[in-house]
Formats: C-alpha cells, structure tokens, sequence
C-alpha cells in the first residue's frame, strides 16, 4: 500500500468519525422539561353571589290546616313564640281521609324557631298547610349572608356546612362562610343573553364586620372536597389528539408519547389523574415533537410549580 493510498484512508476515517457524532446530535430535538410534581390542593368552584341580609323561614313541621295566623308583616317576633293557630278538628279530619288515625299528635299551634322581624306570611286562615311548606319568613338580627347561582354540571358537589371564601370589589379582606340552604329544585335564569340552568345556594358569613354590606356582589371560592395531593403538570405541556389527551416523556434520551387524563384546571398548571407519576421528566414544548421516539437534547428542567 502506497502513502498515497495510507493518507487516504486515514482522512476517510477522521471525516466518519466527525460524520457520526453530528448526525447523533446533530439532528436532535432541543427540547425544555419539567418533572411532575405532587402538591397540596383543596378542590373549589368559583361562584358569583349577591351579599344580603339573612332571614329565617318558619315551615310546618306536619300537614296540618290553619286555623289563625297570630302575626302580621313587621311585627316582632321571639324565639318559641306560636305564630299559628291549627284547626285540629279540620286537621284531624284531613287525616282520617288518608288513612291516619293518629289525630292525637296533631299540635294546637305552630312556634317560631328564631327571633326577629316578619318580612312575609305565606299562610291564611283555612289553609292546608303540608309538612315543609313555608309559614312565613322572618327578618333576621342584622347577620349576612351569600345567594349564589350553582351551574347544574356542579350541583352534585355542593353540601350543606361546606366552607367558601368571600371576597369582592366593594369590601377589603376576605370572609369565611358555610352552605346553610341547598334549593330544593332547579331553576333557569339569564346570563350573558343565554338561559342557563342553575341551583340557588345560601351561604351564612361567619366573621361579617362593617366592611361588608348587604347589597355588595361578592365572588366565591366555594370548597367542594377536603384537602389531597395530586399530581399537576403546566397547561403547555399536555397535548390532544384524536385519541385523547397526551405528555411526551423523556426516556432514554427519546420522546415517548403517553396519554394522560387530567381533572382540576389550576392557575398555569392542569391536574394529572392517571398516566404520569411524580419526578417523571415531561417535555413543556411538545409542539417541537415531530414523531414519537425522536431523539432529543435537553435544553433545561424546571420543577412544576
């Protein structure tokens, strides 16, 4: 072999082995990551709601039939005070006709449970009242409260005493209150031009000052679970197809698609129910992924939150 053909081969070598490693590298995705993190979340709904102040409704406690009613509209009323006279002969008459016997337990009259102002009777002599039916409503002792509309895809969430978060443009600071009324039947009502159906809340402030005043709007952070960990991933990091919602993960130095099914929106991240687990390594710029298994360089990781 002649120098001439020595050289040769030697510049033939040195130029694969410059050739390999750029197409190795060369051709890599760049791409920036983050790893999935567990936090600390309190699932909550946020509700728009009307500040007034709190009455208290007397019902009846059983079907009975009125024989007077002993208040007026404005007249003041005391906790354990009879509001309502019952006809228990009528009373006891409605009863046999159903088959009820039982006419001793019928009650000569109906109390009030609260104190405070009558704002409206509902009731007049002669009328069957049902067990529930209101009998009328008293203003209360100044104490406030939230009415607030609950979209019908969130109903099921809602129980009595959970907590929420009061807040709004016309008041500083934030409030505590608890669900104190859940309406009985749903309703339609107007928003931005479209009937929508909805559920009407009551909600008790606990920590009302003179800061707060009946007739403010106020926003709701309503609670709808106690607190959990869950694992989040920022918004930009999660995909959709055809099939579903999806992640590129890092492994072995190649993007590999998996979908994922997300739950609770939070502020720039997105809950991960299934499909990822906490410290996997998850490309934030999958929009750069041009296939799945292509070979990538990584740019930088950041945390999730």
């Amino acid at each position: 072999m002649n120098k001439g053909r020595i050289l040769s081969s030697i510049l033939i070598f040195l130029s694969l082995c410059v050739a390999v490693p750029y197409s190795v590298y060369g051709n890599r995705v760049k791409v920036n990551t983050v790893k999935a993190e567990n936090i600390n979340y309190t699932p909550y709904i946020n509700l728009n709601g009307s500040i007034e102040e709190k009455d208290y409704e007397i019902v009846s406690q059983s079907d009975v039939v009125v024989s007077s009613v002993l208040v007026s509209k404005g007249d003041i009323v005391n906790k354990g005070q009879s509001v309502v006279n019952v006809n228990r002969d009528a009373t006891a008459a409605m009863m046999m006709t159903v088959g009820n016997s039982n006419t001793q337990s019928i009650s000569q009259n109906i109390t009030s449970d609260y104190s405070g102002v009558v704002k409206s009777v509902s009731v007049k002599s002669g009328d069957l009242v049902l067990k529930g039916d209101s009998i009328l409503k008293l203003k209360g002792d100044g104490k406030l409260r939230v009415k607030a509309y609950v979209g019908e895809s969130n109903a099921s969430k809602i129980k009595l005493n959970q907590t929420a978060e009061i807040s709004g443009i016309g008041f500083d600071g934030k409030y505590t209150a608890r669900v104190s009324k859940i309406g009985e039947s749903a309703k339609k009502i107007t928003s931005g031009g479209a009937k929508i159906v909805v559920v009407e809340i009551l909600l008790d402030i606990e920590n009302a000052d003179e800061n707060i005043k009946s007739g403010f709007t106020s926003n709701v952070k309503l609670f709808t679970d106690d607190e959990k960990e869950i694992t989040v991933l920022p918004h930009s990091a999660v995909c959709q197809d055809k099939e579903g919602e999806y992640v590129y993960v890092v492994k072995n130095e190649t993007a590999q698609k998996r979908y994922v099914k997300t739950n609770n929106e939070l502020f720039e991240k997105i809950e991960i129910i299934s499909g990822i687990k906490e410290g996997e390594t998850v490309i934030t710029n999958p929009q750069s992924i041009k296939r799945n298994g292509s070979l990538i360089t990584l740019q930088n990781e950041v945390a999730a939150l």
